[in-house]
């Protein structure tokens, strides 16, 4: 009985450990990525004043010698914002509505449509002084596609009448099927561009009409987005604010200045002699030269192959492409704000970093790090977005770049999980301790008799 306690125990043992060999070599290593930079996107040049502000003070609102500079991102869900409406409509099911398709598609030859809107007068509670009096300075629509072509005419149009999302179709409520009457929409584009990727976020520059939406809201009737491309047969996915990803619903991001009201003067009954103070003489602040960045890159660190229900880390660094540089004297603050975005519809994703994140140091790195989980086997994709902007610490504003890129993840179907696995590799461990000691005793506990 003890040879077959030891036996046991050895053999579990064993399997434990070739459980944790075989779980670290099948897992695999992550791919390491080192992706240049365009050094367009952090090519901005200019001379900044020493902040009188903290970043973490002014990464909502930043002072300029007219007003505040704000930011709002309006997506349907975030926030509690409930103002986004879209709908689909398609030549071929003429009388189908789509208000709660989770996407939307915009098909060549004018064959499919968009419409989509965002209710200014619906704003979240966090947004301040985005009325009629703010001064717009860059509005900018992004929606994601999912599915479609690299090189596909697009066109943005202003509807002319109001419409129900969950009453349009095709031929309904307009003048001529697919609010192709003038009557049902502007003739011109409001713009009008060619595909560059076939996945992922496309951004679009709607500031004049921004602006006036929110002098006139009555009359925001939204946007259409159509096609009509007749080189090749081309649709564009679209997800829509019904999309269960909520992070991949179309969102309206609006930078904007709210000039402060001035101080009415108070009238007096009588006046009374006063006492003016000595004028002090406030020295004005200098101007430094701002420490450019210097050449930058993007490090990738992600799985090529996954396995459905595992967990797997994915990281994304902003780091210096060499070593640090020496910092020449008298050179001014400034503080650099970069948002990342990991888009990935068919993983589950849990974001372990702060999506925006604020740079101090010239020769600083930004790392953010998701944990995603494959849901269905096959080529899945992973978009990964960068959003830089500059913060100008007494000036006018801020200036923006961009970046993302696209991969593509191939995930296979598991028979047990790596949590299954190191669940029984602990009870075998356990088991296998259990079975030795037992063993080790019973044969001391025979000695001593």
């Amino acid at each position: 009985m003890q040879r077959v306690l030891l036996i046991v125990g050895l053999i579990a043992l064993t399997a434990a450990a070739l459980l944790t060999a075989g779980s670290v070599f099948l897992r695999g290593a992550p791919k390491v990525e080192v992706l240049p930079l365009d050094p367009e996107v952090l090519s901005w040049q200019a001379t900044l004043l020493k902040p009188t502000t903290s970043p973490a003070a002014a990464s909502a609102t930043k002072v300029s010698a007219i007003g505040w500079v704000s930011i709002a991102t309006l997506q349907q869900g975030l926030d509690g914002y409930d103002g986004a409406s879209d709908t689909g409509m398609d030549f071929y099911l003429p009388n189908a509505n789509s208000c709660q398709a989770p996407s939307l598609s915009a098909r060549a030859g004018n064959k499919a449509a968009m419409l989509l809107r965002f209710d200014l007068t619906r704003l979240p509670a966090r947004v301040v002084g985005l009325g009629q009096d703010a001064l717009i300075r860059q509005a900018t629509l992004s929606f994601y596609v999912v599915q479609g072509r690299s090189d596909t005419r697009l066109s943005l149009f202003l509807p002319l009448r109001d419409w129900d999302p969950c009453a349009t179709t095709w031929n309904v409520p307009w003048s001529k099927p697919g609010a192709d009457g003038s009557q049902d929409r502007a003739m011109e584009p409001l713009r009008e561009w060619t595909t560059v990727k076939s996945q992922g976020w496309i951004d679009v520059d709607i500031t004049p009409q921004v602006q006036e939406w929110l002098r006139d809201p009555d009359h925001n009737y939204g946007l259409l987005l159509k096609s009509f491309e007749e080189r090749w047969p081309s649709n564009e996915i679209i997800f829509s604010s019904d999309h269960p990803a909520a992070s991949s619903r179309p969102k309206l991001t609006i930078k904007y200045e709210v000039v402060p009201p001035r101080p009415s003067p108070t009238p007096t009954l009588m006046a009374t002699p006063t006492v003016e103070p000595t004028a002090t003489a406030t020295p004005e602040p200098t101007a430094t030269p701002l420490q450019p960045l210097g050449p930058r890159v993007i490090e990738l660190r992600w799985h090529e192959r996954m396995n459905t229900g595992n967990a797997y880390p994915v990281t994304v660094v902003f780091r210096p492409e060499g070593p640090p540089a020496a910092l020449p004297p008298g050179v001014g603050s400034y503080w650099f704000t970069v948002a990342a975005h990991l888009t990935a519809p068919s993983f589950e994703v849990d974001a372990v970093s702060a999506e925006e994140q604020v740079l101090e140091d010239a020769n600083g790195a930004l790392t953010w790090t998701w944990t995603v989980r494959p849901r269905a086997a096959g080529s899945q994709i992973l978009s990964f977005d960068l959003l830089f902007l500059r913060a100008l610490a007494l000036g006018t504003g801020s200036e923006p770049g961009m970046w993302y890129c696209t991969r593509t993840a191939a995930v296979g179907r598991t028979y047990a999980t790596w949590a299954q696995v190191n669940r029984v590799r602990n009870e075998l461990a356990l088991f296998g301790m259990f079975c030795v000691i037992l063993w080790y005793a019973w044969r001391r506990l025979k000695r001593e008799k």
